[in-house]
């Protein structure tokens, strides 16, 4: 059984964290399913007249997955520039921007020109 007093306070669903607990005899890499979670049919998910629905026996691995796939993603983008907007970019261009299109990066690009509007039909 998965130690529930190892959750982060306030951490519930898919997007809580989770202290790397081993369930006794888990079989999935993540240390978090037993045999028998890890056979549920079609990885836990169902649909219902809502919508899709995740068994809650494993929302802990779907969490544990989803932090380390974005742990790999953000140290992937580590080493990429960053724009002064925030944005990570493979390159920036001549004046250190990302490839957005908006208002304050046409500024900073020195394009001052109103933008362009359909006219009314």
């Amino acid at each position: 059984m998965v130690d529930r007093a190892a959750r982060s306070p306030g951490a519930d669903g898919i997007g809580g964290m989770t202290a790397p607990t081993r369930v006794s005899g888990a079989v999935c890499a993540y240390g978090c399913c037993t045999e028998q979670v890890a056979a549920l049919p079609n990885g836990g998910w169902s649909t219902t007249d809502k919508g899709w629905k995740l068994d809650d026996r494993r929302r802990e691995h779907v969490a544990r997955e989803y932090a380390a796939i974005s742990a790999r993603i953000d140290r992937a983008h580590a080493d990429y520039p960053k724009c002064p907007c925030g944005q990570r970019a493979i390159a920036l261009d001549k004046h250190g921007l990302c490839s957005k299109k908006d208002i304050e990066h046409d500024r900073r690009r020195g394009i001052y020109a109103a933008p362009k509007t359909k006219a009314r039909a």
